[in-house]
């Protein structure tokens, strides 16, 4: 398999959940619920794999249980949960298949095990490639670093829950190596308290550039 395998896979699971779907019938769904949860947890599996830096934070898909406390649901109740499988695995597959297809095609390198120039700067947390990664891709590089930062200053704040700083400050702040609000290890030692302080001047550097 390679990447370009993974997403014509993803595609076809979306597109024959949509239309078990679109056809409501308990029988089609008892059919291939099952059947298309272990191709997208293997195509999961693949990405996690060789390609971690950009799937990492996605799960595997669960069976849906039917015999909860040993007992069989109803006819009723298992429909439900099999239509909920089936949702699960549409939006799923979907998901997937739009990220892996904005990704840039040297990606597809990964199952030679080669890499280049434009594929490495990608391989990046999630939220880096969503607003930086089309922009890499069409060549528009500075606005890609511009959106990267706006987009780590947004996930700061958001962890730091320092709403009213920005930029510097909320590096400072964050990062402080005194009382810091994000802590990067347990601040016990001299070398902990470094590596804080080292992280705080990394972050308000890049903010400050």
């Amino acid at each position: 398999m390679d990447v370009e395998d993974a997403a014509s896979e993803l595609e076809a699971i979306y597109r024959r959940s949509q239309k078990d779907l679109e056809r409501d019938d308990l029988n089609t769904y008892a059919a291939n619920v099952y059947t298309y949860t272990n191709e997208l947890n293997r195509i999961i599996a693949w990405l996690q794999k060789n390609l971690p830096d950009s799937f990492l934070d996605i799960r595997a898909v669960s069976f849906p249980n039917l015999s909860p406390n040993g007992k069989t649901v109803s006819p009723e109740y298992g429909k439900v949960l099999l239509c909920r499988s089936m949702t699960e695995i549409n939006l799923d597959s979907e998901r997937l298949h739009k990220r892996l297809t904005r990704m840039p095609s040297a990606a597809s390198d990964v199952s030679t095990g080669k890499r280049n120039a434009t594929s490495e700067p990608l391989q990046l947390h999630p939220k880096i490639m969503e607003v930086s990664g089309p922009l890499f891709k069409d060549k528009h590089y500075s606005q890609a670093v511009f959106e990267a930062f706006k987009a780590v200053n947004s996930y700061v704040k958001q962890k730091s829950r320092l709403t009213r700083l920005d930029g510097q400050k909320l590096m400072a702040q964050a990062f402080n190596e005194v009382q810091p609000v994000v802590r990067l290890n347990k601040g016990s030692s001299q070398s902990d308290r470094d590596e804080q302080e080292g992280f705080k001047f990394l972050y308000m550097g890049a903010m400050c550039g």
